[in-house]
């Protein structure tokens, strides 16, 4: 079987069209052609990452995966873009990915978060995911909430004279 992948012109693309995929089977008598829309579906899990209750200036890492939920395996997506759409500089992504990053069902991408509060109390950011199923449609977004809380020590460890000692262990 050979599979060939049309994908949209400008026209199709300002209309969200997706690609189409062609199946051509000519192992038996009687050759076939087959055509199959391909629309690639983001998953993101967890949409939400929560850090808990994180001491300030110690660091926590948590990760989500990026799939392609589409079930067919010639469908492709393709990320553009991953960057912190908001939220306090306590949260980044470690090692990020370079897009373009293409997706295949059933092969997740994994994305690590560090979180490291610099002040008492709850801190909430978001990191947005562009992508497209290739090569013309404007990115469609996704989106995964960040939430940490930043605690600090009782006693003289929460004084302003504790607070630096931390920054130097």
């Amino acid at each position: 079987m050979a599979v060939v992948v049309l994908v949209p012109n400008a026209a199709a693309a300002s209309a969200h069209l997706s690609a189409v995929s062609l199946a051509v089977t000519h192992d038996t008598d009687q050759p076939s052609l087959e055509a199959r829309e391909c629309t690639p579906v983001l998953g993101v899990d967890p949409d939400t990452l929560d850090f808990g209750e994180v001491p300030l200036y110690q660091e926590a890492l948590r990760e989500f995966l990026l799939t392609n939920e589409q079930p067919d395996p010639t469908c492709e997506l393709m990320i553009v873009d991953i960057q912190m759409e908001s939220g306090t500089d306590a949260f980044a992504i470690q090692d990020p990915p370079y897009p373009p990053i293409l997706i295949y069902p059933g092969l997740p991408v994994s994305i690590r978060v560090r979180f490291v509060p610099t002040r008492v109390g709850l801190l909430t950011g978001v990191i947005a995911i562009g992508w497209y199923d290739p090569p013309n449609i404007p990115p469609s977004w996704g989106r995964v909430r960040l939430l940490g809380e930043g605690v600090g020590a009782t006693g003289a460890e929460n004084s302003t004279w504790g607070s630096i000692k931390q920054l130097f262990r």
